[in-house]
């Protein structure tokens, strides 16, 4: 993601299209989401930012995790 696209994604804020994780700890944490935003329209997760206090945590998570986690819980990509 391209930093102005990040910022575009700030400026809306969360809601249903976005959601920020500032930190997760495990699959369990994030899959309840994944498994919402497949049930509806979709939409973007941005990990390891903390929206309230504008800090980027970063996360031991990489995009390997993620579609790991989504083949294994059956969802499309």
């Amino acid at each position: 993601m391209e930093w102005s696209q990040f910022l575009d994604f700030m400026r809306e804020g969360d809601g249903g299209d976005v959601k920020y994780l500032g930190s997760i700890d495990s699959e369990d944490d994030l899959g309840p989401i994944l498994v919402a935003m497949a049930n509806t329209r979709g939409g973007t997760i941005v990990l390891g930012f903390d929206k309230r206090n504008y800090h980027l945590l970063g996360t031991n998570f990489d995009d390997k995790f993620v579609f790991n986690l989504t083949e294994k819980l059956s969802l499309p990509i």
